[in-house]
């Protein structure tokens, strides 16, 4: 099986936006894919995060040292060279280096400072002024380095809330601000500042709060009896709320690039040391307006920069030529780049039809055919199969390689292949859920591509599969592939009430 192994922590200190940044990458991976975090330091909200989201953690060692060994041994377990991400500012060089040198994983390494030594195969920092030539000295010579606000990491949530405000499903509230200070609010500031706002600035106050917000029971209490002020926590509304107002106020990182995308005027408080320049910069090119350094200012000086925001700074902001470079896409372009180092998941194409990695995208879609009668029928499913379950169902496989099936940019149908490695086998099956795309030679091409890639990518030395006795449209298709009828198993499944009999078919590579 695939694996991409995730390296970073989260902490009250550190905050989550690694480990969060990392979650959008697993999410948008294809499920062909085994995913797993690899962690030191978790606080208990970012563990409930993890789960949530049905992802795997394997707790490490704290000492360098049996940190070390302990991934060399994961990787050195893996049948496939792995992948293995490092999004952490503590981790550079040296640790990077005996990974790589003594397994096999390909290394990419998840950046925001430039200010570090790395040894990895692949380097990506997303920050607005950052160039490759900043990494000249850092990296070795074989490594890519990926730079720019086109490689900024967006959830689906934020896309989708984008997509609605472009096409006029959300309208902007007049005199309305989001307020949110990351997922850990370090300094304590988001209750202080939302009851200033609200007093001073008659605006409607949207307030962004996590379960690991700092002080957050006592926050909340502070802003309940403000008719002014409405407190979130339900994180996959987020983006929504955001863009629906008109200012936003907060800490930096990938929130502040989501209220840009989402066409908030937006003003920052830098909440640690190393924020401060890329936010002078940004404060220059009137893309952001800085308010300061928060933790070295007192509540006069920070009502005093807001004031300046709101009475003439969020007039000068422009940045309608700096969002057209705001495209949305830098999740797509790194998982692309990240196939790269898999070469038997790569997209495959033959004439219109192309088999596309499956993701959490087409899951939908999924649903609604395996929900259709004759699909119920010809699989024998029994229970009803819901958007959840399907997720479930798909995380608990392993050896299991999953394709969304295109005819002419149309989503049509699906194909697995569920491999036996000791065997050298694989158990295929396929179907096409859109009507309009039967008998133009979708299935045909499929099958094509499909036993190319078994027997010379993979190297399998056999692939089976089952067809249901009857299904004379299924059964010509793996005739016409090459399949002989090895075997029929009478009375093999109750479907409505009656057994049918299976018919098993059996393709080997000469």
């Amino acid at each position: 099986m695939n694996t991409v192994y995730f390296r970073v922590d989260a902490s009250a200190e550190m905050g989550e936006g690694h480990l969060r940044r990392c979650i959008t990458i697993a999410k948008s991976l294809t499920f062909n894919i085994n995913i797993v975090f690899l962690c030191a330091s978790l606080t208990s909200a970012s563990k409930t995060l993890l789960v949530n989201n049905s992802l795997c953690t394997i707790e490490l060692e704290t000492d360098e040292y049996s940190q070390t060994k302990q991934v060399i041994k994961l990787i050195e377990a893996c049948v496939i060279p792995p992948i293995l991400i490092i999004d952490h500012y503590r981790i550079s060089k040296n640790w990077e280096y005996q990974i790589r040198e003594t397994t096999s994983a390909s290394l990419v390494v998840i950046d925001d400072l430039a200010d570090r030594p790395h040894y990895c195969d692949l380097l990506i920092d997303s920050n607005y002024f950052r160039k490759p030539k900043d990494y000249h000295l850092l990296v070795n010579r074989e490594c890519e380095v990926l730079c720019g606000i086109s490689y900024l990491i967006f959830s689906q949530n934020v896309l989708q809330s984008e997509s609605n405000l472009l096409n006029e499903k959300i309208v902007k509230i007049k005199n309305s601000t989001h307020l949110f200070f990351g997922a850990t609010d370090p300094h304590k500031s988001t209750a202080t500042i939302a009851l200033h706002l609200a007093k001073a600035h008659k605006q409607k106050i949207y307030v962004a709060l996590t379960k690991s917000t700092s002080q957050l029971n006592c926050q909340q209490q502070q802003l309940s009896n403000h008719n002014d002020i409405i407190t979130n926590t339900d994180e996959s509304t987020f983006s929504d709320i955001m863009s629906l107002c008109e200012f936003a106020i907060g800490a930096p990182g990938i929130s502040l690039w989501e209220r840009l995308l989402l066409g908030c005027k937006t003003a920052c408080f830098a909440t640690s040391e190393n924020q401060v320049a890329i936010l002078k910069n940004l404060h220059e090119e009137k893309i952001c307006y800085y308010l300061g350094p928060i933790w070295k200012m007192n509540t006069q000086e920070i009502e005093r920069a807001v004031q300046q925001f709101y009475t003439h700074g969020a007039h000068l902001l422009t940045f309608d030529n700096f969002k057209n470079k705001l495209n949305g896409q830098g999740c797509k372009l790194i998982i692309d780049k990240l196939m790269s180092f898999f070469p038997q998941l790569q997209t495959l194409s033959l004439e219109k039809t192309s088999l596309i990695p499956y993701t959490s995208e087409h899951i939908k879609k999924t649903v609604t055919w395996l929900s259709l009668p004759q699909l119920r029928s010809t699989f024998g499913f029994s229970k009803d199969i819901s958007i959840q379950s399907h997720t479930d169902w798909l995380h608990q496989q392993h050896n299991f390689y999953l394709w969304a099936i295109f005819n002419a940019n149309q989503y049509v149908g699906n194909l697995s292949i569920r491999i036996t490695p000791e065997q050298q086998m694989g158990y295929l099956e396929i179907y096409l859920g859109e009507n309009n795309s039967k008998g133009q030679g979708v299935g045909k091409n499929s099958m094509a591509m499909i036993i190319e890639w078994a027997f010379n990518t993979m190297q399998l030395k056999r692939i089976e599969l089952i067809t249901i006795e009857g299904n004379s449209v299924a059964e010509k298709l793996y005739l016409n592939s090459g399949f002989v009828l090895a075997k029929i198993k009478r009375r093999s499944q109750l479907i409505d009430g009656n057994y049918v009999n299976h018919h098993r078919w059996i393709l080997v590579n000469k």
